[in-house]
């Protein structure tokens, strides 16, 4: 006697959930494997003293605060919010990485990515 056949849609899920778990098992083996793709970037966060302060007032006079001292250089931070959902965001995230980068802006990631 023969086995009993299995049915078409059984063989084809089991070869998509074994080939998702593959998949991600490489994805996470990879994700351990090669160094972080922007290295560089990770080491932007800067104290308040090392922080580059906005460019002086055109006009050469002090100006004076509530409490009476005299205006001081202020930090100043270029940070970029980047938000996409369901907007192809791959893409334009790449688009707003690039632009921040060539226009030196710093970017703050999640701790976990």
């Amino acid at each position: 006697m023969l086995p009993p056949q299995k049915k078409p849609w059984e063989s084809m899920a089991k070869g998509l959930v074994l080939g998702a778990l593959f998949t991600s098992f490489l994805l996470l083996v990879y994700s351990y494997a090669v160094p972080p793709l922007h290295a560089g970037l990770a080491s932007t966060r800067t104290p308040e003293a090392a922080a580059s302060c906005s460019p002086p007032a055109l006009e050469p006079e002090a100006v004076i605060r509530a409490n009476g001292s005299a205006g001081e250089c202020q930090p100043r931070r270029n940070i970029v919010f980047l938000k996409t959902h369901k907007t192809a965001s791959s893409t334009l995230l790449n688009i707003l990485f690039r632009f921040g980068q060539k226009h030196r802006l710093k970017f703050a990631f999640p701790n976990g990515r």
